[in-house]
C-alpha cells in the first residue's frame, strides 16, 4: 500500500478513536449505562471502522466502547454507594436511582453482546455490497443493447461492452471517470455527444458513420436523470444495433418482390400452356 493510503487510514483511525471519546463523554455526562441514549452513537463509529478501516479495527471499536462504559458504570456505581460526586454529572443520576451490581452486569453484557454483534454483522456487509456490485456490473456489461452514462459535469461514469463496439471505442475503463471531450475527440463522437447533452429525452435513429467500418444504423434512447430541483444530474443513453432489423426489412421487401415475380412468372406460364381459342367460322 502507497504512503499516502497510510497517512489516510491512520487518520480515519484517529478520527473514530476521537468518536468514541466524545460518545464516552456523552454517555458519562448523561446516565452512563442506565442512560442509553448516546450509548448508540457507538454503533456509528463500530460501522464506520468495518467499512473504512478493517475487520479488526471494528472489533477494537466494539470492545473500546464496552470497556468505556464499564469504566462509567463503575464510577456511578461507586459514588453511589461511596457518597462522593462525580465531576460534570448531577447527583442524581447516580444517587437516586437503583445501582445493584447484578443489572449492572446484566446491562454491560447486553449492550456488550450488541456492539461486537454489530461488528460482526458490518464484517459481512462489504462482501455483500462487492457482490451486488459485481453482479450490477455484469448484467450492465451483458446488455444488449450499448449503455453510456455522464454526469452532469460531463463525465463518463459507465458504459458497458456493446456501447464500446457500436461506438468502436476499444476498452470502456480507459474513458470512465474522465470527461467525454477529453478523451473522444473524434468526429463521429461529437454525434453522439451532441444526443447525449441536447438536456432532453431524445429518440432519434442515427447512421454512425465510424472510419474503416461500414456505417451504421442506430436506435439511441436518451434519459436525462434530475433531482428533486429538477436539475440535471446526468444522462443515459441507450444504443440499439438496428442492422439486423434492416437485413430483415431487406429480406421481407426481397421476399415480397419474389412472390410478385413468381406470380407473374405463374400467369405467364398458364398464358404459354393455354393457347387461345380459334374462333369459328
Amino acid at each position: 500500500r502507497s504512503r499516502t493510503c497510510r497517512c489516510l487510514e491512520r487518520l480515519v483511525l484517529v478520527g473514530i478513536c476521537l468518536d468514541v471519546l466524545l460518545e464516552s463523554v456523552l454517555s458519562y455526562m448523561t446516565g452512563g449505562i442506565y442512560n442509553v441514549g448516546f450509548a448508540f452513537l457507538y454503533f456509528a463509529s463500530i460501522l464506520s471502522a468495518v467499512l473504512l478501516l478493517s475487520d479488526l479495527a471494528a472489533f477494537l471499536a466494539a470492545s473500546l466502547a464496552t470497556v468505556a462504559l464499564a469504566v462509567i458504570a463503575a464510577l456511578y456505581w461507586l459514588a453511589h454507594h461511596y457518597s462522593f460526586n462525580l465531576p460534570l454529572v448531577p447527583p442524581e443520576l447516580y444517587q437516586e436511582v437503583d445501582l445493584r451490581w447484578g443489572r449492572i452486569t446484566a446491562n454491560l453484557i447486553g449492550v456488550g453482546l450488541a456492539f461486537h454483534g454489530v461488528a460482526f454483522l458490518g464484517m459481512h456487509l462489504p462482501s455483500r455490497m462487492s457482490r451486488v456490485q459485481i453482479l450490477t456490473d455484469e448484467i450492465v456489461d451483458r446488455m444488449r443493447e450499448g449503455l453510456v452514462a455522464i454526469d452532469r459535469r460531463g463525465h463518463v461514469v459507465m458504459v458497458n461492452r456493446e456501447a464500446c463496439r457500436l461506438l468502436n471505442w476499444g476498452h470502456g475503463t480507459s474513458i470512465v471517470g474522465r470527461r467525454f471531450e477529453d478523451s473522444l475527440r473524434r468526429r463521429e463522437d461529437q454525434q453522439v455527444l451532441e444526443i447525449l447533452a441536447r438536456g432532453e429525452d431524445f429518440h432519434p435513429e442515427i447512421e454512425l458513420v465510424i472510419r474503416d467500418r461500414e456505417p451504421l444504423m442506430v436506435e439511441v434512447i436518451t434519459t436525462v436523470l434530475r433531482d428533486p430541483r429538477q436539475r440535471i444530474r446526468g444522462v443515459v443513453g441507450l444504443f440499439r444495433d438496428l442492422s439486423l432489423k434492416q437485413r430483415l426489412e431487406d429480406m421481407e421487401t426481397r421476399l415480397a418482390h419474389l412472390s410478385g415475380t413468381e406470380e407473374t412468372a405463374l400467369n405467364i406460364a398458364h398464358e404459354i400452356r393455354t393457347p387461345p381459342s380459334r374462333p369459328r367460322a
